[in-house]
């Protein structure tokens, strides 16, 4: 298996009528990699049932950063990212406040040395969750195709490999 990212330490994302991360101007502008988790209120993470086993980091998106980290965590306040939609899908319906009162958002990143290494590594790390829960996180409903859980980057026995997305 190639080698997985290094994270920053989990940072807070701010919920108010928009989505504000936390500490983004201490960001790399390089490509890479990043996570978003679902937290209580005392920021530990909220396990979430999936298909095959409960994801008990609380996982909810991995995300792509082509150009700059920095700009795309920033752009999780705006319509320029998919995660926002989502999420404020179950926050203007209730859903959230029924099954996660009081819940929280992190996220976490990792600056990689070129795009295509951030590419792979995306890739490497939904394949895997895939493959440990049965499907993708959950705000990650369209895996890219060029993610192939058959393709270079992923061993015979990545079934039994430890999950790299949580910390």
């Amino acid at each position: 298996m190639r080698s997985l990212p290094k994270w920053s330490p989990w940072e807070g994302i701010s919920i108010d009528d928009r989505l504000v991360p936390d500490g983004v101007d201490t960001i790399r502008s390089d490509p890479g990699v990043y996570k978003i988790r679902l937290v209580d209120n005392s920021g530990k993470p909220v396990a979430i049932p999936r298909f095959c086993q409960a994801d008990v980091s609380g996982l909810l998106y991995v995300g792509l950063a082509k150009i700059s980290l920095q700009n795309r965590i920033r752009q999780l306040g705006t319509t320029g990212h998919d995660f926002p939609g989502d999420y404020w899908l179950l926050v203007n319906h209730g859903m959230l406040q029924e099954s996660h009162q009081g819940h929280g958002l992190q996220y976490s990143w990792s600056a990689a040395p070129e795009r295509e290494a951030a590419a792979d590594w995306e890739c490497t790390l939904i394949t895997v969750y895939r493959l440990r829960f049965g499907e993708p996180p959950p705000f990650n409903s369209i895996v890219p195709k060029r993610c192939d859980p058959t393709g270079p980057g992923l061993s015979q026995d990545h079934h039994s490999q430890t999950l790299p997305v949580v910390s």
